[in-house]
């Protein structure tokens, strides 16, 4: 039995932690595929949540391709879901750029997926996230590399639409759902107008 613990005062919502600690879970073998997951009303009843709460980050989990809903008989690892040997090549620095139309924009520097690759990254009902690995591998760690992107142009091959006005950034390592750590440095970040 794997022990979920949400802390109420995080200021993350609970269904959140609790994503990410069945994520945790499964990175590190702590749950194998095809291993049932505790009920929702019992679950429920012992973290003392609402079933509700539970139920959403079940079903999240299960729109992320993590688990399996099996009407009458519960919730089970997939056999889809990362391994232990899968979360140790899911490292990642991210710069990601929001937009005020609730776009993002992910910038990736990672250590296996192929470079250059686009792909749609949301799993947020009414967000959209488009990612663009920049940099694969461990030939370029521990020196600095600089990165140059035009958001315009990336927005509209992403979204196919001109870009709305930049909301806000977020610099972060992804590797929360691995039971690994990851060190990454990043330099000053520019926006400049581009010449039309």
């Amino acid at each position: 039995m794997i022990l979920l613990k949400p802390n109420p005062s995080s200021g993350v919502p609970i269904y959140i932690q609790l994503m990410e600690q069945v994520k945790h879970a499964i990175a590190t073998g702590a749950l194998k595929p095809g291993e049932q997951l505790p009920s929702i009303r019992p679950l429920a009843e012992e973290l003392v949540v609402n079933p509700n709460t539970v139920a959403k980050a079940y079903r999240e989990l299960e729109h992320q391709g993590v688990i399996e809903l099996r009407q009458g008989a519960g919730a089970f690892v997939s056999d889809q879901a990362p391994s232990k040997q899968d979360a140790e090549r899911l490292k990642a620095a991210q710069v990601l750029v929001a937009f005020s139309d609730h776009r993002i924009l992910t910038y990736i520097w990672d250590s296996s997926a192929p470079k250059g690759s686009w792909q749609p990254a949301s799993s947020l009902p009414l967000v959209h996230i488009f990612a663009l690995v920049c940099r694969s591998g461990a030939e370029e760690l521990n020196r600095w590399v600089p990165e140059a992107h035009n958001l315009a142009q990336d927005y509209q091959r992403a979204f196919d639409r001109p870009a709305a006005r930049v909301k806000g950034i977020r610099l972060q390592i992804n590797s929360q759902h691995t039971g690994t750590s990851a060190e990454s440095y990043f330099g000053d970040i520019s926006f400049r107008s581009a010449p039309l």
